[in-house]
């Protein structure tokens, strides 16, 4: 997009529109998150219990807890750093 302007941009304009623009995905990621990954990952995570490839927890103290795995995108922690 900043590419495409004939006219001189700063650096800190620059910056502003992408913050912008990360803001106005974040519907997008939260439905995808909660509608797509999270299921997803909790339902492979479920497999590979039920396959005994988890390894044991570390410790006695932890044991019969029930997990919950947390995806984190990058596209997300550059949404909440700006």
């Amino acid at each position: 997009m900043a590419t495409q302007r004939d006219d001189v941009r700063s650096a800190t304009e620059i910056a502003e529109r992408r913050d912008e623009k990360l803001v106005m995905l974040g519907p997008v990621l939260e439905r995808l998150h909660d509608d797509l990954l999270e299921p997803l990952i909790g339902r492979v995570f479920q497999i590979m219990a039920r396959a005994g490839e988890i390894p044991p927890p570390p410790s006695p103290m932890l044991d019969g807890l029930r997990l919950q795995p947390e995806y984190v995108s990058p596209m997300g922690l550059a949404q909440r750093a700006a």
